[in-house]
């Protein structure tokens, strides 16, 4: 896509988001990436979206947004930066390859085995279903909303 940036007795300058995208990631450190740009022409500022890691360092992104500023400033152009986190996207034979190392794995395998072997698919769906019930009330005890629950339905009553 072009933007169209200046007018003159000479004719037209138009700027493509892929120049802009471009130049930004010559100074883009190596987790982060400018993903997207567009170009405000009357006032000569160019937005850039930038891709960044969740845990990006507020001094990284200090450092980039310098950087940027420098970078465009002798073309005449001001820089605003949007940032987006990382998107992460789903790979099953990474997963596997890190699920596989970790020896809770092996055992949920074996247990899951063992389970269909000696109880059956019911007996397995019963023991799953009732330790899915077990966690959750864990959860809701160790975090302090199962005694409020209970102290709000107490109330109801009287």
């Amino acid at each position: 896509m072009e933007y169209l940036w200046r007018r003159g007795k000479l004719g037209e300058l138009w700027l493509s988001k892929e120049a802009i995208t471009s130049l930004a990631n010559t100074v883009m450190p190596p987790e982060y990436k400018a993903r997207e740009a567009t170009l405000q022409g009357d006032d000569n500022v160019a937005n850039v979206i930038v891709v960044a890691p969740h845990s990006g360092d507020l001094a990284v992104k200090k450092e980039l947004q310098d950087k940027l500023v420098s970078l465009f400033a002798p073309l005449g152009l001001k820089v605003k930066i949007s940032w987006t986190s990382k998107e992460e996207s789903f790979d099953a034979p990474a997963l596997m390859n890190k699920l596989r190392k970790y020896p809770i794995f092996w055992g949920s395998v074996v247990a899951i085995i063992a389970g269909i072997s000696q109880l059956g698919l019911k007996g397995l769906g019963l023991c799953i279903l009732f330790g899915f019930i077990g966690w959750a009330i864990a959860g809701l005890v160790l975090s302090g909303k199962l005694s409020d629950l209970l102290s709000s339905l107490i109330d109801k009553r009287h």
